[in-house]
C-alpha cells in the first residue's frame, strides 16, 4: 500500500500543509491545505486529524506513522478484554471493536466513539489506529465498555447521509444487543472527534434512549464554509441548529484554542447557541491546544482535559450519582 505523506511548510500566517500520496496514481485525496484561504473541505484531512500549520512536530510523517501515534495519557495497567471485528452492518460490511474490563460481570456503561472523516482508503482501518486502541483500553480500565467502530466516508459531504446512517445503525445495534454485550442500555455515552462533529446533529435532534451524555473533542461542529454543500444539508448537520431549547443531556466540549480558525468559527457558533438555548454544557477551552491535541500536545493540560472528560463520563453514567 502506498503511503500518504504529511508535510508542513512553515511560512508565517500563510503556511500550508501538503497531504499527498506517494503513488503515481491519481487518488481522490486533496493535495494541499492553506489555512489562510481554507479552500478545501474537511474531507481533505486525515481521519480524526486535521493537521494545523502549527504542528511542526509531524513534519514529514507518513500516514502509517500517524496511525501509530498513541494517546498522550498514562497507559492503563488493568487487564482489558478486547473483542474485535464484530459486524454491526452487513451491507456494506462494517465492524466495531469492543473493549471492556476483564473479568467484570454484569452490565456496564458504554461509550460509543465517533471518528472523523477522510477518503475511504484512509478510513477503512481507523478503528485500529493506535489512538483509538488507546482510548478503548483507557475507557475499559475505568469501568466502561468502549465501542470503537468504522463508519463510511462522507466523500466530501456528497454521501453524508450514508455515513450518518452508519452512526445511527451503530447506536441502535448497541441498544438492541446490550443484553448480549453486557452493556447497560440505560447508560450510554457518545464521544465525537474532529469531523465526527456533524454526526452529533441528528443525535441532538432526537436523542436515542439511554444516552446520558455527549462529548466532543476538537470536533468540527458543522460543515465548513469551504465545503460544497446545500443550505439544507448544512442545516441538517449543524449541531447548533439541531440543539433543542433547554437541552438537558449534558455535553462536554473540549475546544482546541489553536485549531484552524474556520473550524473554531463553527465550534464557537455552537457554544454560543448552546448557551443561548440554556443547554447543559461543560466547556474546556484548551488555549494552547491544537487539533488532535490528545496525540500531538504532550502537555499536562492535555492529560487534565482527558481526566476531566473521564470524570464527566463517570458522573453522568453512574446508576446512583
Amino acid at each position: 500500500m502506498d503511503d500518504i505523506v504529511v508535510r508542513i511548510h512553515p511560512a508565517g500566517e500563510h503556511s500550508r500543509v501538503d497531504v499527498r500520496s506517494t503513488s503515481a496514481v491519481t487518488r481522490p485525496f486533496p493535495t494541499s491545505y492553506n489555512r489562510g484561504m481554507a479552500k478545501q473541505s474537511i474531507a481533505a484531512v486525515v481521519a480524526l486529524i486535521v493537521i494545523s500549520n502549527a504542528v511542526s512536530s509531524v513534519r514529514g510523517q507518513s500516514l502509517e506513522e500517524v496511525k501509530r501515534l498513541l494517546l498522550l495519557y498514562p497507559k492503563p495497567v488493568a487487564a482489558i478484554a478486547v473483542t474485535k471485528d464484530r459486524v454491526y452492518r452487513e451491507a456494506p460490511a462494517l465492524k466495531f471493536d469492543e473493549y471492556r474490563p476483564a473479568g467484570v460481570k454484569g452490565k456496564l456503561p458504554a461509550v460509543i466513539l465517533i471518528h472523523g472523516d477522510a477518503p475511504p482508503d484512509v478510513l477503512k482501518d481507523i478503528k485500529d489506529w493506535a489512538v483509538y486502541v488507546s482510548y478503548g483500553r483507557l475507557l475499559a480500565s475505568r469501568g466502561f465498555v468502549a465501542i470503537i467502530f468504522n463508519h463510511r466516508s462522507s466523500e466530501e459531504f456528497s454521501k453524508l447521509h450514508e455515513s450518518a446512517s452508519d452512526v445511527d445503525r451503530m447506536v441502535k445495534y448497541i441498544q438492541t444487543h446490550a443484553e448480549t454485550l453486557g452493556i447497560d442500555a440505560e447508560a450510554l455515552s457518545v464521544w465525537a472527534f474532529s469531523a465526527g462533529g456533524p454526526y452529533l446533529a441528528p443525535l441532538f435532534r432526537a436523542t436515542p434512549h439511554g444516552v446520558r451524555c455527549f462529548l466532543a473533542f476538537y470536533a468540527v461542529m458543522g460543515i465548513p464554509e469551504s465545503a460544497t454543500a446545500s443550505p439544507e444539508l448544512r442545516e441538517e448537520f449543524s449541531p447548533a441548529a439541531a440543539l433543542p431549547q433547554n437541552f438537558a443531556v449534558p455535553i462536554f466540549v473540549a475546544r482546541a484554542g489553536r485549531d484552524d480558525p474556520s473550524f473554531n468559527k463553527l465550534n464557537d457558533g455552537f457554544l454560543i447557541k448552546a448557551i443561548e438555548k440554556n443547554a447543559a454544557i461543560r466547556i474546556m477551552n484548551y488555549q494552547s491546544g491544537q487539533h488532535a491535541f490528545d496525540i500531538f500536545d504532550d502537555q499536562p493540560e492535555t492529560r487534565r482535559v482527558i481526566t476531566e472528560a473521564l470524570a464527566f463520563l463517570k458522573a453522568n453514567t453512574a446508576r446512583h450519582p
